[in-house]
């Protein structure tokens, strides 16, 4: 997938760093500096499913991860975090986040980007 363009890979940049002190409201503020048809880039999206995180809401963190997998099925970060949101749906079951992670071998890069 393309990188993001200038201003929104600034804003982009700018998230990443609030999210590494912690602040993720701030991180949010520069996640809604973004272009709003560019925001449903994988780049984006991992920043805005660790504020999910962050906050627990873990149907949300659900839905980022499924927008990341659809959009980049390459990525190891989309499939991972999808089956960790399964596991917490599920309180814990494994079979579950298993079964989602499997579609992804052999298909996921070695070279996928570390989500921030």
């Amino acid at each position: 997938m393309k990188p993001l363009e200038r201003p929104d890979s600034i804003h982009l940049d700018a998230a990443r760093g609030w999210l590494m002190l912690g602040n993720y409201a701030e991180a949010s503020k520069d996640l809604e500096r973004i272009a709003p048809l560019v925001r449903t880039h994988p780049d984006a999206l991992e920043v805005l499913w660790h504020i999910y995180a962050h906050v627990q809401n873990w149907d949300a963190y659900a839905d980022i991860s499924n927008a990341i997998v659809e959009s980049a099925p390459d990525r190891a970060s989309g499939w991972v975090t999808r089956s960790y949101a399964l596991r917490r749906a599920t309180r814990g079951s494994l079979q579950a986040p298993w079964d989602a992670l499997l579609p992804a071998a052999g298909r996921v890069s070695e070279s996928s980007p570390d989500p921030v």
